[in-house]
This record gives structure tokens, C-alpha cells and sequence, in this order.
């Protein structure tokens, strides 16, 4: 009975944190969206590798658990070994293109500090979770 209660307590927690990202997103959309320069922001190079490197991990985790056939636990292993890997990349590609990008403006500023609080708040709820399915299983 007390693990279905954490769930619902983590999904009310996680819906008001989304609701809180949505009425700030649009709150904020008075500002424009983009500025008149049209370079890349500090980070695009970063985060355009960490998607990459979760894609490729994660579509080389189902390739090996199809080859396995589900022996090994392949489908948790690729995106962890996607991530570094993306990230690296985009490092390397953030130093490459310094002189190309520009300074994050206020609102992206902003954004980027909401969506971090939400994925730390995901996070915490995850940790959460699996501990509440350890401790009453």
C-alpha cells in the first residue's frame, strides 16, 4: 500500500514542476525568441552531443540485446555508455567553435536554470523510487 502512495506523491510533485516549467515558459514569451545574431549559444554543441551519444548508445544497446537475446542487460547499459561518449564529442566540438558562439541571453539563462531544477527533481524522484521499491518489495 505505501509504494502506491510514493507514486502518487512523485507524480503530483513531478505534474506541479511542469506546470510551474509551462507558466514560466510562457510568461517569459513576451521576450524575443531569438536575438538578432545568428549564432549558437554557449552549449549547443554540448547538448547537440549528449542527444546524439544517448541516440547511438541507446540503438546499440537494442542491437545487443537483440544478439544476446535478452541475456545480458544491454538496454541499461547503452545509454550510460552513450552519454559520456555524446558529451565528449560535444565538448570537443563546444572548444572547436569557441570563437562562433554567443552568450546565452537572459531568457535562455532562465530556461536553462528551470529545466536543470526539473531534471534534478526527475532525478531525485527516480532515486525515490527505486528505493521505495527496494525497502517494501
Amino acid at each position: 500500500m505505501w509504494p502506491s502512495l510514493w507514486v502518487v506523491a512523485a507524480l503530483a510533485v513531478l505534474g506541479a514542476a511542469l506546470v510551474a516549467l509551462i507558466l514560466r515558459t510562457r510568461q517569459s514569451a513576451r521576450e524575443p525568441a531569438q536575438p538578432d545574431d545568428a549564432r549558437k549559444p554557449q552549449g549547443y554543441y554540448l547538448s547537440l552531443g549528449v542527444a546524439l551519444g544517448l541516440m547511438f548508445g541507446s540503438a546499440l544497446a537494442v542491437a545487443l540485446d537483440a544478439g544476446t537475446r535478452g541475456v545480458l542487460p544491454f538496454p541499461t547499459i547503452g545509454p550510460a555508455l552513450g552519454l559520456p561518449i555524446g558529451a565528449g564529442i560535444g565538448a570537443a566540438l563546444e572548444r572547436r567553435h569557441r570563437d562562433e558562439l554567443r552568450p546565452l541571453t537572459p531568457r535562455e539563462e532562465r530556461l536553462q536554470r528551470v529545466a536543470t531544477a526539473v531534471a534534478l527533481g526527475v532525478s531525485a524522484l527516480v532515486v525515490l523510487g527505486v528505493l521505495a521499491l527496494i525497502f517494501w518489495r
